[in-house]
This record gives structure tokens, sequence and C-alpha cells, in this order.
């Protein structure tokens, strides 16, 4: 049976308001008419599984994941304009409701699971390493997402864990995977583990439910099909497990304040999380949603100084 782990860390709102000023002010500083891109080159290095494979970089960092592709004959049946393509305006009174808990479900294939799983194996060491003191590999794919007791895992194991922090400049393997949301379908869309200490003391004490990076259009060179997917006008997005937080509330509450206030801050919402690696959909727990700075805080929250 399922016990739900009300996994939260409070995050530093006051930093990330700070942060998102700075970049307002230096896209300010260089003239809101002057435009600037960054290309990441792709590593050459590749893993090698049963069936092809292509690798794909982050567009925030230059570190390389791999992902099998071997879906690529599909049609866009659930495309629409004002779902899917980047011609359409960020929708934030459908994606950031205040008045409900919405659904997202997850699609992955087993094989990518377990290639996800075993990445944090490889970073962070055994799951549940610092409740149970045993030694082994990934937990099985199906896995439930909760640890013990309510809340997860007990703290004093979680202060273990962040007294041993592992720091690594590498980002965990992004994967192709489907999201569906009120009756639509989003294709081959980048998902992958998010988080530093907090990912680390998740895993470490033996919880499943980790907070996820999605990008819409990571995987358009391998799917052409999903060129500039965009998910009502956004194209990447938080998906924070709340680690710590029994109230679940703190992420929220937190960016409320600092909008009421008049400060830049990121939209954020609940939803519920279903997971489906080849079991059917598996109910991982509640998580906050999260506008993402460099997607389209800078554009929506400063465009008016130029």
């Amino acid at each position: 049976m399922f016990n739900l782990s009300s996994t939260g860390h409070s995050p530093d709102m006051f930093r990330k308001s700070l942060l998102i000023m700075a970049l307002g002010s230096a896209l300010l500083a260089s003239g809101c008419n002057s435009s600037s891109s960054t290309t990441i080159s792709t590593a050459d290095t590749t893993t090698t599984d049963t069936a092809d494979t292509t690798t794909s970089t982050d567009t925030t960092d230059t570190t390389t994941s791999t992902a099998v592709v071997s879906d690529a004959d599909f049609e866009a049946t659930d495309w629409t304009d004002a779902t899917h393509s980047k011609s359409a305006d960020p929708n934030f009174d459908e994606v950031f409701n205040d008045t409900q808990v919405k659904r997202l479900d997850f699609v992955v294939t087993a094989e990518r699971w377990q290639s996800m799983l075993d990445n944090m194996t490889t970073t962070y060491g055994t799951f549940g390493a610092s409740t149970t003191g045993t030694t082994g590999g990934a937990p099985a794919g199906g896995a439930a997402p909760g640890g013990g007791g309510v809340g997860g895992a007990a703290p004093v194991a979680a202060q273990a864990a962040a007294q041993t922090l592992i720091t690594s400049d590498e980002d965990q393997v992004m994967v192709p995977a489907e999201v569906f949301y009120n009756g639509k379908e989003w294709y081959r869309v980048g998902i992958r583990f998010k988080g530093n200490s907090t990912l680390q003391g998740s895993w470490q004490s033996g919880i499943l439910k980790l907070s996820f990076k999605m990008d819409f259009d990571e995987f358009e060179d391998d799917y052409p099909q999903i060129d500039n997917q965009r998910f009502y006008g956004f194209k990447k997005f938080s998906l924070k497990n709340n680690y710590l937080d029994n109230s679940q509330l703190r992420e929220k509450v937190a960016s409320e304040v600092f909008k009421n206030a008049g400060v830049p801050v990121s939209h954020t919402a609940f939803y519920t999380l279903y997971l489906d690696h080849g079991n059917g959909p598996e109910y991982f727990g509640l998580y906050t949603l999260v506008e993402e700075i460099d997607d389209t805080v800078i554009d929506t929250q400063f465009s008016r100084f130029c």
C-alpha cells in the first residue's frame, strides 16, 4: 500500500526573487531590442542500449544525457495551436489556477524509467541507504514513491544525508515521456529528476517521490513532430516534491507573498502526479508546479520596462 510522503523543503524564495530581478536588470541593460543566443554542443560520447541511442543536452547545462530513440513514427493527433504551439501566448489562467488541484500523467517506458533510477544510483548511491544501512542498486521499477511513516523517512536520516552532500556537475539523465493533461497528450516531453541536496536527501531516505524537470521540446531533433512544442505557451516547468514540508504549502505561500508585494516571482500551482512506467498509472503525490525563470518569467514580468 502506497504511503504518501508529504516531503518538502522550503526554498529560499527571497534569493530566487533577487535572481529574477538581477536577470531582468541584465536584460534591460542589454537593450530590449537586442538578441543573443547560446549554442550548446552535444558531446560525442553516448551509452549503448538494446535500441538505437541518441545524445541530447539540457538547455541550461553543458552536460550530456542519453535517451533511447526507437519510437519516432507517430502522429501528434492532439496538437492544436492553443495547447501545443509556440505561437500561443502563455495561458496563466489554465496552467496556474489557484482554485483547483489539477492532474498530470507521465507515461514512460520501463527501460527509460529504469535508466533514470540507475543514473540516480550512480550519482547518489543506494536508494534508501540512509534509513536501511544496506548496499545495493536502484529500487525495482515498481517501487512505491513514498518513504517510511508520515512525511517519508525520519528527519534525522535526511539530516545525515545532508551532512555528506554529494556534489555533481551533471544533471540527471533526461528521457522522452508522454504527458497527459485534461484529456490531451503532449509528445516525447523531456523529463528528468531535479534538485541537489533535496534530491539526494529524498533518494537516500528511501523516498521515490522526487522532483522533476519538464522540457516540452527537448527532443525535437529526434522527433520533428514536436518542433517547438509548448504546454499552453510554456516550454519548461519544475515539479517540486516539497521535500520535508509536511504542510505542502511553503513554496506556494511564499510565491503568493512575493507576488502580492509586487516582487517578480515564478507562478505556482498544485498538481497531483500519476506516473506509468509499465504497470499502469501510479499515484506519486501532490506536487507544486513552478514556472521557470528563464522561460516566461523574464519575458512577462520585465517586458513592461521595454
